[in-house]
Formats: C-alpha cells, sequence, structure tokens
C-alpha cells in the first residue's frame, strides 16, 4: 500500500493528476510514461506504476465512473526494455540558475544544502545543529543521522547509508544561508510557543518535527520546474556534486 501511495504521489499525480478522471486518456498516460523515462526511471518502475493505474481505472470502470478503461489502450515500455536508469547533471550554469531561484523560497535552504554538499536527502532532513560548525577556516556539517519514510506512514530516523559519519566541507555561500535560515527558524519557535519540538534539528517543519524526505522531493521538483530547467531528480544533485 505504501508503495502503491508512493508511486501515486511522486509520478500519476503530478504528470495526470490535474486532468479529469473521464477524460483521462490513453495518451495522457502514455505522456506520464515518456516523462518519467525522460527523468531517468527504469522501464521496471513505470511498468509497475503502470500496473497501479490499471488497476485502479479498472475499478472505475466497473463502478460506471468511466465507460472505458484508458490504461488499457496505454503503452508503457516493454519489459525487456529494462536497464538500469540513466541520469544526467545539470551544468554548472544550471546548478546557479537553480540556487537563485530558491534563494527565498520554501525550502530553498535545504535544497542549496543539498545541492552544495551532495548529501541525501533523508540526510538533510536528520540534520542537527549540534553536528555543524559555522566558525572558523573550514566549516563542516558531520552526518550522522538520515530520515527515511517507513510503512504505515511513519519516519525512522537511522544511520548514514554508508553507517557511519562523514564529515563534508561548508562553502561561504551556504553558511550565510544556515546562520540566516537559524533566525528564521528562532522566530518560529517564538511563534509556535509551548507546542514547539526541540528536536534540535536544522530543516525541520514548523514546529520543530521532522521533515519528511518526499518533501524536498516535490518541491525540488517544483523549483526545477519554476526555474525552468531540465528535470532531473532531486539525487542528481548528489551525482552532480560528485563530478563538479
Amino acid at each position: 500500500l505504501d508503495s502503491y501511495r508512493e508511486k501515486i504521489r511522486n509520478y500519476l499525480e503530478p504528470m495526470a493528476g490535474e486532468i479529469a478522471l473521464q477524460q483521462l486518456s490513453a495518451m495522457d498516460l502514455d505522456r506520464t510514461y515518456r516523462q518519467m523515462a525522460e527523468r531517468g526511471l527504469s522501464a521496471r518502475t513505470i511498468r509497475y506504476t503502470h500496473s497501479i493505474a490499471r488497476k485502479a481505472l479498472s475499478d472505475a470502470e466497473r463502478l460506471g465512473v468511466i465507460e472505458v478503461n484508458p490504461a488499457a489502450r496505454a503503452n508503457p515500455p516493454s519489459s525487456r526494455s529494462a536497464q538500469a536508469p540513466k541520469f544526467r547533471v545539470w551544468s554548472l550554469e544550471e546548478l546557479a540558475t537553480f540556487l537563485a531561484y530558491v534563494e527565498g523560497k520554501p525550502y530553498g535552504v535545504a535544497l542549496a544544502f543539498a545541492a552544495r554538499t551532495g548529501v541525501r536527502r533523508g540526510e538533510v532532513c536528520g540534520l542537527r545543529w549540534a553536528d555543524l560548525e559555522l566558525s572558523g577556516d573550514n566549516p563542516s556539517a558531520t552526518i550522522r543521522s538520515n530520515v527515511v519514510e517507513v510503512r504505515g506512514g511513519g519516519l525512522d530516523v537511522k544511520a548514514p547509508k554508508s553507517h557511519r559519519a562523514r564529515a563534508v566541507s561548508l562553502d561561504r555561500t551556504i553558511v550565510e544561508q544556515l546562520r540566516r535560515h537559524r533566525v528564521e527558524q528562532a522566530e518560529w519557535r517564538l511563534a509556535v510557543g509551548a507546542g514547539w519540538r526541540d528536536l534540535d534539528l536544522v530543516f525541520s517543519q514548523a514546529d520543530g518535527s521532522y521533515l519528511r524526505p518526499d518533501v524536498l522531493t516535490r518541491a525540488f521538483r517544483r523549483h526545477a520546474e519554476g526555474a525552468e530547467l531540465p528535470i532531473i531528480r532531486l539525487h542528481d544533485l548528489r551525482h552532480g556534486h560528485a563530478t563538479e
């Protein structure tokens, strides 16, 4: 069930969710699958998403909500075309455009931190102020935690994927952004008052609680589209950082 929800939330809703059910066509679904492939998703993931759509639309047809199941006529990639997903990275100019666009936007500092350090989205969500060293000649962040979504919609805080802490360097720009973000977060805390959850998180919800990794994914996609940049995955920022 969690897997179905994740595929619907990440792929079907953003790409076809605004189309009225009775107007949804096989062409709309084909376009969705093509966009998924352009984002580097594997044929296996696309076919899995198609099977979810086909079953849901079959139920709608059975109940008389729609006359014909458009997924039955859609054309997902064949299983024989399954291959490791390709990824692309932005050029330095495209990355600079993105960083300029997200400044001051919701989750902008968190996304800038991911882009400038190459850390995973769950590691961004698990970062604590105690993990940061913002003063001195070599500011850094120690990555100790990774937030993951688990069955039932909950969150779990684990060790990083490497199973050990690691330090990443911080440039002057992100240090200044983090300092400003801390001031803004202090204002949230005052506004929330006794309801504030004191978890020492750098990037949190408005009440101080853990941020869901998927929130960053959706914000990244929204801002990339707003900046009119080629669509890549949030995880591809990590690949881009590695190739600099």
